[in-house]
């Protein structure tokens, strides 16, 4: 491999990125087949794709903590609603150079 093409391929940062939801009309859905063009950036800036990977995870494992009663002395993680659970269980890392994605 020729020196330059080592440098381009350091050069390259990894992004996080999302599909799009739509509104159905009763109610919020994940458009997984949307272009990626159309997919929202959720991180930018990776240095290795492994490092983009772990965040994915880390964002997939995330959980809201509620309040159980009006004062908030009782609290609760749950798991994310379900259309953002499925939309961060489909992300996937791109190189942030990607043509198609987003400015």
């Amino acid at each position: 491999m020729k020196l330059s093409h080592i440098a381009a391929l350091v050069l390259v940062g990894w992004a996080l990125i999302s599909p799009p939801m739509v509104d159905t009309g009763v109610g919020v859905q994940v458009d997984i087949g949307a272009p990626v063009s159309e997919w929202n950036i959720v991180g930018k800036g990776f240095a290795t794709v492994r490092n983009c990977e772990q965040f994915r995870a880390q964002e997939s494992r995330d959980r809201v903590r509620v309040c159980l009663n009006t004062t908030c002395t009782i609290m609760r993680d749950v798991p994310i609603p379900s259309p953002i659970a499925e939309r961060r269980a489909v992300s996937r890392c791109t190189p942030d150079d990607d043509p198609r994605l987003a400015k």
